[in-house]
C-alpha cells in the first residue's frame, strides 16, 4: 500500500535495489556476450531445448491455438 512509499521503508528499497543491481550486474557480461553472438552471420536463430524449452513450446502451442481458432 502507500506506506510502502513511505520515508519508514526508504532505507529497505535502498538495500533492495542495491541487491538487484549486483544482480544484474554480474549478467551483464554474459547478456552482452549473448547479444553480439546473435548479431554474428553465422547464428541462425538457436534451437530449443526439448528439456529446458518445455514451458517456451506449451506457449508457443496455446498461442498458435489462439491465433489459428
Amino acid at each position: 500500500d502507500d506506506a510502502a512509499l513511505g520515508d519508514g521503508y526508504a532505507d529497505l528499497r535502498a538495500t533492495n535495489a542495491r541487491q538487484w543491481r549486483t544482480v544484474f550486474e554480474e549478467d551483464l557480461g554474459v547478456v552482452q556476450g549473448m547479444q553480439a553472438g546473435r548479431a554474428s552471420t553465422a547464428f541462425t536463430g538457436g534451437v530449443f531445448s526439448p528439456v529446458m524449452d518445455g514451458p517456451t513450446h506449451c506457449f508457443h502451442q496455446w498461442m498458435a491455438k489462439a491465433l489459428l481458432g
